[in-house]
């Protein structure tokens, strides 16, 4: 069977609800899908700003400070004043931020272990450059950052 372009970007996005499932199974009572690449995000920066954040993970600032804000709410982040510049907030991961933090990842790490369960290293970096390739494709098309941003926000 000689799979189309539509079943191959079919199959990516099965690929991706299916992951996304298990990664929401994972996730502790009480935090939300997108916090972890966040609490990941601080713990391997001292502090940041919610700009820094937005452009990290390709969202609007606002989305960044509701985010932000039910995570101070749950003791996973706190904010404080630039010592620099009084115009701009920090975030810092808490201690009990960076524990549920390092459950995720430990959790992630198992789920895409087994995804790629049987995959040589070879062919997981073979996948990585068509990955790669794939989206410097759709960004060769004029797509500007504020185009995906606009997205993120619709979707």
């Amino acid at each position: 069977m000689k799979a189309s372009l539509r079943d191959i970007i079919f199959k990516i996005s099965q690929l991706n609800a299916v992951h996304r499932y298990y990664i929401c199974k994972t996730v502790p009572q009480g935090v939300y899908f997108g916090q972890p690449p966040i609490l990941e995000y601080l713990n391997s920066h001292e502090s940041c700003t919610q700009r820094e954040l937005a452009d990290y993970l390709m969202v609007s600032p606002p989305s960044v400070t509701m985010s932000i804000k039910r995570m101070q709410k749950a003791g996973l982040v706190e904010k404080s004043t630039d010592e620099r510049d009084m115009r701009y907030s920090r975030i810092r991961i808490t201690e009990k931020g960076l524990n549920i933090s390092r459950k995720c990842c430990d959790s992630f790490e198992r789920i895409d272990r087994q995804m790629l369960n049987g995959f040589s290293e070879q062919e997981i970096e073979q996948l990585y450059c068509f990955l790669t390739r794939m989206a410097d494709n759709l960004k060769a098309d004029k797509l500007s950052s504020k185009d995906v941003l606009d997205f993120n926000e619709k979707h």
